[in-house]
């Protein structure tokens, strides 16, 4: 009698750790193939041994269309080691270009891991009956980590000290160090959204957000308001939001990029699987290959969106994107100005394997040599 009890007292605990706006837990359905041997634990927990390289599970299907909110992938692990690049989602059906990165820090008690996958969501139009998960595991090795109580819902937003917050946990940015303070902790993993209260000059400033460990995925509302750049760019990369998964909107940026690399835009640097929505920018960028007016290389949506100013670089140079990959989309979007590039170079988008719908170029846009 007493071991029923404690079997249902631990079954109702486990009820009420999942709040009512999640789904049920996945299961892994490929258990001992694909360089993972993954054994069930009982209550949701799972052993996953990694032995050789391109570890991956595919997890059960979503058993209806996921609900306004459940936009983030949540659960509790531990691990001995770093997973280091590569640990990723993969939205079925599985294809190239339908992934999202994130990172898993060492942790020896239970820690909470939670993924916003909104701007893939948005992106790859996932999120309905039947649509799977694909986790990768990372570098090729050898390791283990449990995981337990993997499900999607609502993000659960962490409480901070030093930068205020909404009733649901959105951070309010109103001054350069508050924008500076919010990068550091998106960069570490810590996934908060938020709002600029202020127009916010940022000259001078190289905190930016994301990395190639830690992509932004969170979101980032502008509510109109504007952040002025000025820096010289050192690396690749180096925009605002520098490696991009989440979800903008509403945002105005001003200012100059100067750079000798590759990857710039007076908003994105970086690879966006995410979705950019009503921003505007007004400056120039300055850059070698994969140089845009809003985004240096494009996997995402962007929409309703204007540039005004100029853009330089060598090859792949647009006003909107200097690269629009297989998976995205650049939408009502509208680019005046000047653009400047050798090669691949283009009003709206200089290299395009993407779409490119209802968009308008009113640039002046000269090419230093002719494409083959």
């Amino acid at each position: 009698m007493k071991q029923k009890f404690l079997l249902f007292l631990a079954t109702l605990l486990a009820a009420f750790s999942m709040s009512a706006e999640d789904t049920g837990y996945f299961t892994f359905l490929d258990r001992g193939q694909n360089s993972v041997a993954i054994s069930g634990l009982g209550n949701n927990m799972w052993l996953v041994s990694v032995t050789g390289g391109d570890p991956y599970a595919l997890l059960s299907p979503l058993e209806a269309d996921l609900k306004e909110g459940q936009n983030t992938v949540k659960f509790e692990y531990k691990l001995s080691r770093s997973l280091g690049n590569g640990v990723e989602f993969f939205f079925s059906p599985i294809a190239g270009g339908r992934e999202q990165q994130f990172s898993l820090e060492p942790a020896d008690s239970w820690t909470l891991a939670q993924i916003d996958i909104s701007g893939s969501m948005n992106s790859f139009n996932w999120g309905k009956a039947g649509d799977q998960l694909r986790f990768d595991f990372g570098d090729p090795g050898s390791g283990t980590i449990q995981i337990r109580n993997l499900r999607i819902g609502a993000y659960e937003p962490p409480v901070i000290d030093d930068l205020k917050q909404d009733e649901n946990g959105t951070c309010l940015l109103s001054t350069a160090e508050d924008l500076a303070t919010y990068a550091g902790y998106v960069n570490k993993g810590i996934l908060l959204s938020a709002k600029l209260m202020n127009d916010i000059d940022y000259r001078g400033h190289t905190e930016f957000m994301g990395t190639s460990a830690r992509h932004y995925t969170a979101s980032f509302d502008g509510q109109g308001h504007s952040i002025t750049l000025g820096y010289t760019a050192k690396e690749k990369y180096q925009s605002l939001f520098s490696y991009f998964g989440g979800t903008l909107k509403n945002l105005v940026v001003k200012g100059d990029i100067v750079g000798e690399t590759t990857h710039l835009g007076c908003v994105l640097g970086g690879t966006s699987s995410g979705t950019i929505n009503n921003c505007t920018t007004t400056g120039s960028v300055y850059g070698a290959h994969f140089i845009g007016g809003i985004v240096g290389e494009n996997h995402g949506t962007i929409e309703s969106c204007t540039f005004n100013g100029s853009v330089s670089g060598k090859r792949s140079v647009g006003g909107i994107a200097g690269s629009n990959l297989a998976t995205g989309i650049v939408r009502a979007c509208e680019a005046s100005g000047a653009i400047f590039g050798q090669s691949m170079t283009g009003g709206i988008v200089g290299e395009n394997l993407g779409s490119i719908v209802s968009c308008r170029g009113r640039a002046y846009v000269n090419i230093e040599s002719t494409d083959p």
